[in-house]
């Protein structure tokens, strides 16, 4: 696998698109295309940052020790999934959320709670998505 510009820009967008049609489908608003734009948005920004400074040097690090598998670039985008989501946990505890005040419970309660919640399970999956996009697109022989 090797490093392609497509592959960065284009991957890190699954994440964030994959949140904001899900928030949009289950949110029932009047203006769904409005939520879209405002996840892509700021998910964008958590995405490239997670995938510059985690998943590209972790691939970097794994292709140096051995054969990068699917099954490790699949896994590694997991993982940068969940670590995607624990700063908007820990966001959602700080300031109560969509609650006014913050949140009675400590953060492992709170977190715990979430662990039943589909949209939790989106973190990790767009993680995974996102690091096969890469992987696909760098994979792929150069032009010539």
């Amino acid at each position: 696998m090797r490093f392609t510009w497509m592959g960065f820009l284009l991957a890190p967008l699954i994440g964030p698109a994959l949140i904001g049609a899900a928030m949009a489908i289950a949110g029932g608003r009047e203006h769904p295309l409005d939520d879209v734009l405002v996840v892509m948005a700021l998910g964008a920004f958590a995405s490239y940052l997670t995938t510059s400074v985690i998943l590209l040097p972790a691939l970097l690090v794994l292709s140096r020790r051995g054969t990068l598998t699917w099954i490790w670039i699949c896994a590694l985008g997991a993982a940068c999934g969940c670590v995607w989501f624990l700063p908007v946990a820990w966001d959602q505890w700080m300031t109560g959320g969509l609650m006014a005040a913050p949140a009675s419970l400590s953060l492992s309660q709170l977190m715990s709670g979430w662990i039943t919640d589909p949209m939790t399970a989106l973190f990790p999956l767009a993680g995974m998505l996102s690091a096969w996009v890469y992987g696909a697109l760098g994979s792929r022989p150069a032009a010539a």
